[in-house]
This record gives C-alpha cells, structure tokens and sequence, in this order.
C-alpha cells in the first residue's frame, strides 16, 4: 500500500483511542518506520511500501492501540524546540514541565549552578545549557546508571556535552560529600522533577486515563503514599547544604501534582511560592533557602 492510503487507514484506528491528534501520531510512526521528515511523507504520498516497512508500520500501530506512548514508539520526544531520545529507562519529558526551565531561566544570576536532581533523559538541564551556554554552571544527578547513559547521549545530540556534569547520585548525596563541587558558586539553583505520583495511582494503571504511565520507569514516578516522599528527602538534605555553606543562596523549583500545593508548602517552607501552568493547575513550587 502507499503512503496515504496506510495513513488513513491508521489514523481510523488510533482514533479509537481518543487522542488529540491521531493523524500527527500515524504521520510519526510513519516518519520512524521510513526514516523520513513529516514533510518527505506528504510530498511522496504515493510512494509503495516494501512489505517489510508495511509489516513495522502496522506492528507499532498495533503497540499504539495498547496504550504504548508514542515517543517510546518512535524514540524521541520533543521538549523546549529540541528534540530527546526516550526510551523505557527514562520518563518522557513532558510540556508542563517546560515551566520549570523558564521559571530556572528567570533566576540566573552570576556565579549560578544549576543542578538538575533525577535529570532522567536530561531534558530540564540541557535546555537551560542550551538557552544559557557558558554563562552558568551545569550538573545533573540521576540514580539510574541507565538514565544517564540517555542523558548523556541526548546532551551530545543537542550539542551542549563541553557544558554538564553527569554525575550518579542519589538526590544531593554526592553534593554533600564532595562540597568542591559548589566551589565558586554563589547561587544554587536545583531543578527537580522528582517521583510524585502516590503509590495508590500507580495501582490503577490499567484504567484507560493513565494506562500509558505503565509503560514508563516505575522509579521514575513512585513518590510514596501521598507522593511527596522524595521532595521531603530533598528539603531535609538542602538544609545540609546550606548548613555547611551558610553564604550561598539556594532556590528550589519542584514541580508538583495540582492537589500537593499545600503539602509541598509545609515541606519547603510557608513561604514557598506555587505557580500553575498553562493549563492553569497548581504545578511548580518556587521555595528560596
């Protein structure tokens, strides 16, 4: 069959599915499958396909019908105007987050560090490298070894690798025992798209509205019964931080569920500032130590 009539015949079915735009996911994975850009498929719409790219095409039609995410699909997702490889060791980057990365970009000072805590495919830490270049300083923690391989990949890919540490810790446990590391540094902003989805929603993953999250890292997501278990890990060892550099100035921004406002207030301080996203939910914690 050629291009436009496979085309169709796919959107028809991922309809089912009721995404916003199930032409855009057929015209993805057929972009994968050819390995050509959007604009190639419309231009060459009549082109025949082998048996063989017919057979890719329909089995990832079929893993889309399962609820698989579409940028595991096609193994990349774009965040920020740049493009990340994703795959199942990382959590897809998502448009909410791009909140975080500008509320960052608006607290660059001289002298800044910007540390991205469980940095997953390094989509917060390589856009504000790639927004920022040499102005800042760079560092990223993930606690998975396979996340950071990504991570590292992708920061090649977007040609910002010269400018970020990738470095295995969990949370700021490596900050605080090799202190060098903020030598120099008079501004500490740490980046941190934590776990924080609670135990008793990741039981419900079959259900049709998150049974997409079942296909991304469990570690990436599990924050405890109410959700918020690492951020109170967080807060307790930021303190240590600051204990042990009583001059640096240090912000936190946490993105966050909507209903975990005024919990992640009592964890970072009464006077944490919440901001909502463009979908007007309660979505980014703003707190100054």
């Amino acid at each position: 069959m050629d291009i436009s009539t496979l085309i169709k015949l796919a959107t028809k079915r991922i309809n089912s599915l009721k995404t916003a735009n199930p032409n855009i996911e057929a015209d993805l994975l057929m972009s994968a499958v050819l390995a050509k850009p959007r604009s190639w498929l419309i231009a060459h719409n009549d082109y025949q396909l082998t048996k063989v790219e017919e057979k890719k095409f329909n089995n990832l039609v079929k893993k889309r019908l399962l609820n698989q995410p579409i940028a595991y699909l096609i193994g990349e997702q774009e965040f920020m105007g740049l493009k990340f490889k994703v795959n199942k060791n990382t959590l897809i980057p998502r448009p909410e987050t791009e909140l975080l990365v500008e509320t960052a970009l608006q607290n660059y000072a001289k002298n800044t560090l910007y540390l991205d805590v469980g940095t997953g495919s390094g989509a917060i830490i390589i856009s504000l490298a790639n927004k920022l270049k040499d102005k800042a300083k760079y560092l990223a923690f993930d606690i998975s070894q396979k996340a950071l391989v990504v991570a590292k990949k992708n920061s090649q890919l977007n040609q910002v690798d010269k400018l970020i540490s990738f470095r295995s810790s969990d949370l700021l446990t490596l900050i605080i025992k090799q202190n060098t590391l903020l030598r120099g540094v008079e501004q500490l902003v740490i980046c941190a798209n934590l776990p924080y989805v609670p135990t008793a929603y990741l039981k419900k993953l079959t259900k049709p509205d998150n049974k997409s999250l079942a296909f991304e890292p469990a570690l990436a997501l599990a924050g405890g019964a109410d959700g918020l278990d690492l951020y109170r890990r967080l807060a307790k060892e930021i303190k240590t931080v600051k204990n042990k550099n009583k001059l640096l100035k240090i912000v936190c921004l946490a993105e966050i569920q909507p209903n975990q406002a005024n919990k992640i207030k009592n964890i970072l301080g009464a006077k944490t500032l919440i901001l909502k996203d463009y979908c007007h939910k309660d979505r980014l914690a703003v707190a100054e130590f």
